[in-house]
């Protein structure tokens, strides 16, 4: 990958892809009731226990006002 070969992120590539994935799962649910895990997996190409541990993570961020409980 190119980021590897900058000298200010090629230290951070892990992280930034992580940020930047984590930030495009979030605006990819924000609009929607509800979600297909699998369908998610599939457009991000990641497992579904991925997505799941990803919102056993965020739910709190995702729905900050929710009365459902983890």
């Amino acid at each position: 990958s190119e980021v590897l070969l900058d000298i200010h992120l090629g230290n951070h590539e892990d992280k930034l892809f992580k940020d930047i994935k984590d930030k495009a799962i979030i605006q990819y649910v924000s609009p929607f009731l509800s979600v297909d895990l699998q369908k998610m997996a599939q457009v991000f190409n990641v497992t579904i226990q991925s997505v799941t541990l990803f919102f056993s993570f965020s739910f709190n961020y995702l729905f900050p006002y929710s009365n459902i409980k983890k």
